[in-house]
């Protein structure tokens, strides 16, 4: 939409909401941080919902009308362009009534969406159009002029007074309407004596005087109207500030002119429209700048003192999540207030401060001197400083500008960097960023741009690393592995991708798309007459989120004609800890299903004995780190506690599969132990799947050296 159509846009949206209460165009162009001003001051909204119900309330009050006259003014500003719309209808009564809508549009990505609503108080009386209107005509109006165009004179001005000056020098009142006093303090009538022959000049602010008389008369060289600013001096002696318009008017018989004007006290508008653009800019709960003003201040401020080197700080308070759940969301909400009175009592040259959203604020300010270590102390100072039973912790994260060619926006995107790697080192409160991260990120947003495309493509290839029974040294099964090899970007460790998969999510189509060629593998198998031997795959602990999971398994076995013990299934002990009860329940279900139960990585949490309690897995497979120390003299203390495990795993009748198996030191060992089963290095490592064909259609026994794929 161009800006200029958004008058057009105006006029059909107040004309269909006035007329037929039409709130399903104007909904779908609310932004989300839209907000709605009423009639009166108190009717305030904000978001979607909250505007619709306002504008429902609204056309009640409306009664059935039908509109006589509309005009509209586009004004383009810094933040968009808002159209003022004064509008003229009727009731069904055949009443008069007026009201100025301000409709505020913000350019976006999807076009110009609707940010704010601003209805004035309406002029319900008839005796207001009929005094004006009857003063202009008895006192020289023409008579050409229509009632229509008289009232489009005040149409939107909700207090106002009538005036008519003669047309002289110092332009005298022959007339004023009782308003005009009331407006300025003083009762009815009283005012008058106030200034000398009805000239209103005295009570004209001295700056503003000449000006206006000057414009006024500017636009009377240019036409028939005029239009000027200027301030009145009520009786208490404070100002208010006034817009008067008004139109020359010759009477045809005396061929005399006189002046007549409406003039409006623009000050209630004034105060309504600075309260809404504070509230555009400022977040409603800390009174400090949202996010959008924030890069805007801290952008000028850069660009306005460039001898200056900048900092971008983030921070946010640790486990604020469990401070609203312990102490309720208004503790929570007090605790926020008091982080940003703290921020707004800093008295530091050129600095700017904001709200993200929920516990995450922002500052810009001057690297000189000690500010950082100064605002990180006087914040932990702070935190012991606020009334709750609880230790309060910030993390911060850091960016010092270097390249003032980059938008706010990206600085802070760096400084939420340097904050993430605070929060996950948890020796640090604050990080900062650096060239490295900005790499790595760099790295992980290739790796998201390519992973749905190499998935349909088949980049992502599953490679198997047997197991063998310790004792006969044969093969007994599989693991299968996922790796990714991009025509383009080569090699892609696992170690890289996997981690990020699992933060967005996307971790749940690659096991999915591993199931599905594992269980390819052992129909193939079986097709062929091979000897089929089960093949373990992973389940990660977001694919235990979804809620299908036991029907994926099952739809599998079904589609391939697979018995359920082939496919054994991996589960980490950390999926464990972070969901017992859910774990229970899914592995109670799979298991019954004839799905066996594989517990990986067992002893690397904290629960693990806690888990052999209540969760009765099939097999177990000892976290590599146990065999880290372990000797010939079989001293270390993970021998001990290895020794521990297998000889508890006996006890329950639970096989061991101890993985990482890397020497023969290690191999020794496990035999003396009475370990059952082994997968490492040692042996095998993963192999592509016709190595793998191969070596189980020959039955191939290895000797120690193990054997390397390609």
């Amino acid at each position: 939409m161009d800006q200029s159509s958004t008058v057009a846009l105006t006029k059909k949206l107040i004309r269909d909401y006035y007329e037929f209460g039409n709130i399903v165009d104007i909904r779908q162009l609310l932004t989300e941080d839209v907000v709605a001003f009423g009639i009166k001051s108190e009717c305030y909204s904000t978001g979607p919902k909250a505007v619709e119900q306002f504008l429902r309330k609204m056309h009640r009050a409306l009664e059935a009308c039908r509109v006589n006259k509309m005009s509209c003014v586009e004004k383009e500003s810094e933040s968009g362009v808002t159209v003022r719309a004064n509008v003229v209808y009727s009731t069904n009564e055949r009443m008069r009534n007026m009201q100025q809508v301000l409709v505020m549009f913000r350019d976006t990505a999807d076009g110009w969406r609707i940010c704010g609503l601003h209805f004035q108080r309406d002029v319900r009386h008839e005796l207001t159009y009929q005094m004006v209107s009857s003063q202009m005509l008895n006192r020289g109006e023409s008579g050409t002029e229509s009632m229509d165009e008289v009232m489009d004179l005040v149409a939107s001005y909700v207090n106002c007074a009538y005036v008519q000056y003669r047309n002289e020098k110092q332009l005298p009142m022959d007339y004023f309407s009782e308003e005009l006093w009331r407006m300025l303090g003083y009762g009815a009538g009283k005012a008058f004596g106030l200034v000398s022959h009805g000239d209103l000049g005295p009570l004209v602010h001295v700056q503003d005087l000449t000006v206006s008389r000057e414009e006024i008369r500017r636009q009377l060289f240019k036409g028939d109207s005029y239009q000027a600013e200027y301030r009145l001096r009520r009786r208490d002696g404070s100002y208010i500030w006034c817009m008067e318009c008004g139109r020359y008017v010759r009477n045809k018989e005396t061929s005399q002119g006189t002046f007549n004007a409406v003039i409006t006290n623009l000050s209630p508008l004034k105060q309504t429209h600075t309260s809404f653009l504070h509230n555009l800019q400022h977040d409603r709960l800390t009174n400090l700048y949202n996010k959008k003003t924030f890069c805007r201040r801290a952008a000028e401020t850069i660009a306005d003192h460039p001898d200056m080197t900048f900092e971008i700080m983030r921070f946010n308070i640790a486990r604020f999540k469990v401070i609203n759940d312990l102490f309720g969301e208004e503790t929570g909400d007090k605790l926020l207030r008091y982080v940003a009175h703290f921020l707004k009592s800093i008295r530091l040259e050129a600095c700017v401060y904001g709200r993200l959203y929920a516990d995450n604020f922002i500052l810009c300010y001057p690297t000189k001197g000690e500010v950082r270590s100064h605002l990180i102390h006087s914040l932990q100072m702070l935190a012991e400083s606020f009334a709750l039973d609880y230790r309060i912790d910030f993390y911060f994260g850091v960016y010092t500008i270097r390249d003032r060619s980059l938008s706010v926006t990206t600085m802070l995107d760096r400084a939420a960097m340097g904050l993430s790697k605070a929060a996950h080192n948890g020796l640090i409160v604050c990080g900062e960023y650096d060239d490295d991260m900005r790499d790595t990120i760099v790295t992980e947003q290739v790796i998201v741009n390519n992973m749905q495309g190499s998935l349909r493509r088949g980049e992502f290839i599953v490679y198997l690393q047997p197991k063998y029974e310790l004792m006969s040294e044969k093969m007994v099964g599989a693991e299968a592995l996922v790796r990714w090899r991009h025509p383009q970007l080569g090699f892609i460790s696992p170690a890289r991708f996997i981690p990020i998969f699992e933060q967005n999510g996307f971790i749940y189509q690659l096991d999915k798309y591993v199931w599905e060629k594992t269980c390819q593998i052992l129909r193939t198998d079986m097709d062929k007459g091979r000897p089929v031997l089960p093949i373990s795959v992973n389940v990660s602990r977001i694919d235990l989120y979804s809620p299908n999971i036991v029907k994926v398994f099952e739809d599998l076995i079904e589609k391939y004609k697979l018995p359920p013990h082939l496919l054994e299934l991996e589960l980490t002990e950390s999926a464990y800890v972070e969901n017992p009860q859910q774990i229970i329940e899914i592995t109670k279900e799979l298991q019954s299903k004839g799905f066996p139960i594989l517990m990986d990585d067992f002893g690397s949490g904290y629960s693990s004995l806690n888990m052999l309690k209540d969760l009765p897995v099939d097999i177990l497979k000892i976290d590599l780190k146990f065999l880290a120390d372990t000797h010939e003299d079989d001293q270390g203390r993970g021998s001990n506690i290895l020794t521990s495990v297998v000889r508890m795993a006996k006890w329950l009748r639970v096989p061991v599969i101890a993985e990482g198996v890397e020497t023969k030191s290690q191999v020794d060992f496990l035999r003396r132990i009475g370990c059952e089963c082994v997968q490492g290095f040692f042996y095998s490592r993963p192999v592509p799947v016709p190595v793998y064909e191969e070596m189980v259609t020959k039955g191939f026994e290895l000797t120690a050296g193990g054997m390397e794929s390609d």
